[in-house]
């Protein structure tokens, strides 16, 4: 029995979380891992479409939903239709983590010579080696923040490191 139809077969019993990853470098224990990428071999990631979830989830079945790293690749004709989507799979009172390229730190960070040219190149565009190395859009924190309130989701927390931000926020 493969991955996703255990996962189907299960997930009556079992708290949903969900990490979508676009590499298979990644995975969590205790989620269900999902990437474009994932092999046979691999027990612990099953390969789907990350933009749908309609092939694990149902709508409202999610706890938490980790999407780390995933929204520049995204492109800008989807990305509302994507966070829609993903909003939809969150049961009430589950949460969603979003993260990206935190673009005002990014571009001080390179006025003021503290990162390399091709540091930078590599946060806005991606190395560009696969389709899922390719940056879409850089969509930026307060891009994802007004999606979220106007969504009707609640933040509960930003966080900002490393040239990255991430964004929690709850279904209500």
């Amino acid at each position: 029995m493969n991955y996703i139809i255990r996962m189907k077969y299960l997930r009556r019993y079992i708290i949903m979380k969900i990490n979508l990853l676009k590499t298979n470098l990644e995975p969590l224990y205790g989620y269900i891992n999902i990437s474009p990428h994932a092999t046979p071999d691999q027990k612990d990631i099953a390969a789907g479409d990350i933009l749908s979830l309609d092939h694990i989830l149902d709508a409202g079945e999610a706890e938490e939903l980790l999407a780390l790293d995933i929204i520049d690749f995204i492109p800008y004709n989807l990305i509302d239709h994507v966070l829609s989507g993903w909003i939809s799979k969150l049961a009430h009172k589950g949460e969603m983590v979003v993260g990206g390229v935190e673009t005002y730190s990014l571009c001080k960070a390179f006025a003021a010579g503290s990162i390399e040219l091709a540091h930078f190149n590599g946060l806005v565009f991606g190395d560009g080696s696969t389709p899922w190395s390719q940056k879409k859009f850089i969509y930026g924190m307060d891009f994802l923040k007004t999606c979220f309130v106007q969504k009707g989701l609640k933040l509960l927390d930003i966080k900002i490191s490393n040239l990255r931000y991430s964004i929690r926020a709850q279904r209500p």
